[in-house]
C-alpha cells in the first residue's frame, strides 16, 4: 500500500469520477473501484484508508475507457 506524498497532487475518487465523467458519462465509482481490483490502478491511501488517485491513474482510466468504448463500436458494426 502506497501511502500519500504531500508533494503530489491527488484526487479523492468522487473527484475522480467528476473529472472523467465529463467524457464518459457511464463511468461510475463501482467501475474505478473494478479497475483497481484488477489492477489497472494502485492508488495512494491516506492514514485512514482513504484512497487517492494521481493524474497518472486519471489517465489510465481514461485509457480504459476510451479502449472499451472503441471495443463496444467494433462489436455493435
Amino acid at each position: 500500500m502506497n501511502l500519500v506524498s504531500k508533494k503530489e497532487n491527488l484526487f479523492t475518487i468522487g473527484e475522480v469520477l467528476n473529472q472523467v465523467r465529463i467524457e464518459f458519462d457511464e463511468i461510475s465509482i463501482s467501475k474505478i473501484r473494478f479497475l483497481e481490483a484488477e489492477g489497472l490502478l494502485v492508488p495512494s491511501r491516506t492514514k485512514s484508508g482513504y484512497r487517492k488517485f494521481s493524474n497518472s491513474d486519471i489517465e489510465k482510466i481514461r485509457s480504459e475507457e476510451h479502449t472499451s468504448e472503441l471495443q463496444s463500436h467494433v462489436r455493435i458494426s
